[in-house]
């Protein structure tokens, strides 16, 4: 009897043949992997760096946002040039860092703005009872602001799974060699 075949045509084995489909189609595409954990952790910086833009006050913190916001306006091909020139002085081109690093210092742009416009919603009034409870700003952040931003977070994951999925002139420019 072959019992490959009958798991494989029972209901928990086709769901186990499947998943193990697409777990062989991630390790053939490790690029993405390497690719897409950069950009998770981008979206951990975003999250700091909108609670910074949304909840902090400091001066220049209108125009810093609005800098920002005119850098989304660039388009991708404006600045590939001078982004590979970068990499290239630094001798980080044939490795994995152009596709990593960007994405830990801030993460997209998109999504600091789309964090900064919902954590803008959240009431300050959930803030001043956890300082009154004796809550720091980070606290605050972890404790407060992070559970209420879970959709948007959602949201985040999903974009960037598209983005990492389709993006196909990162690694063809910043991962030339083949046994990467």
């Amino acid at each position: 009897a072959n019992h490959g075949l009958m798991l494989r045509e029972s209901y928990a084995g086709r769901r186990v043949y499947d998943l193990l489909r697409v777990l062989d189609l991630f390790q053939t595409h490790g690029c993405r992997q390497i690719h897409l954990v950069g950009r998770g952790m981008g979206a951990i910086t975003a999250t700091l760096a909108a609670y910074g833009f949304s909840r902090l006050r400091w001066p220049g913190r209108d125009l810093v946002f609005g800098i920002l916001l005119t850098t989304l306006m660039l388009p991708y091909a404006v600045t590939l040039i001078p982004t590979f020139l970068l990499w290239a002085e630094l001798g980080l081109v044939n490795t994995y860092w152009p596709l990593i690093l960007p994405d830990w210092f801030g993460g997209s742009i998109f999504y600091i703005f789309l964090l900064r416009q919902f954590m803008m919603g959240i009431p300050r009034d959930l803030e001043d009872s956890a300082r009154i409870d004796g809550c720091n700003f980070l606290q605050i952040y972890w404790y407060v602001i992070m559970p209420l931003i879970k959709p948007t977070l959602a949201c985040i994951a999903i974009f960037t799974f598209m983005y990492v999925w389709n993006d196909f002139m990162g690694p063809l420019i910043y991962v030339a060699d083949q046994r990467l």
